[in-house]
Order: structure tokens, then C-alpha cells, then sequence
């Protein structure tokens, strides 16, 4: 396994009409804040964006992720981010 898939990542959203967050919306899906990987992080926010376009949502919102900031500093990941959009899950 390469040094870099080991790094944590952190998952956001952000609605994209309005730039509102999860904190703000009433019954937005629970989520981890951090994921073990890369593809942990992409699969739970594609989880989220599911069910919130399955439980009727019809705003666009949008999934991202990116790698520990520490780890990209000490130079343990090469940075980057992912993103996703609602509408396209």
C-alpha cells in the first residue's frame, strides 16, 4: 500500500445554489467527518448525496473531499480533492 492511501480524508458538502452547509439544513443524512481513504470518503459522500436526492431533495448539492492537511505539509500525500454533484450519482 502506497504512504498515501493511509492518509485520512475530510468530507464536506455544500449546497450548489446557495453555498449553505449540512449544519444548516434540518435531517441533512449523518456523515464521518473523517474517512480512513480516498475511496471510503468518495463512496460516503456518493452515500449521502443518494439519499438525499432519494428522500426528495431537490437541491444541488455538492460532495468533496481532500486529504489530511497535515499529511499533504509533512509531504506524506501529494494533496488534491475530489468533488460530486447530486445531481450526477
Amino acid at each position: 500500500m502506497a504512504k498515501h492511501e493511509q492518509v485520512k480524508w475530510m468530507l464536506g458538502f455544500f449546497k450548489k445554489d446557495d453555498g449553505s452547509r449540512p449544519i444548516e439544513q434540518p435531517n441533512f443524512p449523518e456523515y464521518g467527518f473523517w474517512q480512513p481513504d480516498k475511496p471510503t470518503c468518495t463512496a460516503e459522500g456518493r452515500r449521502v448525496l443518494r439519499e438525499l436526492r432519494d428522500g426528495g431533495d431537490t437541491s444541488e448539492w455538492i460532495a468533496y473531499g481532500h486529504p489530511d492537511p497535515f499529511a499533504v505539509g509533512d509531504g506524506r500525500h501529494p494533496g488534491g480533492q475530489w468533488m460530486d454533484r447530486s445531481s450526477k450519482v
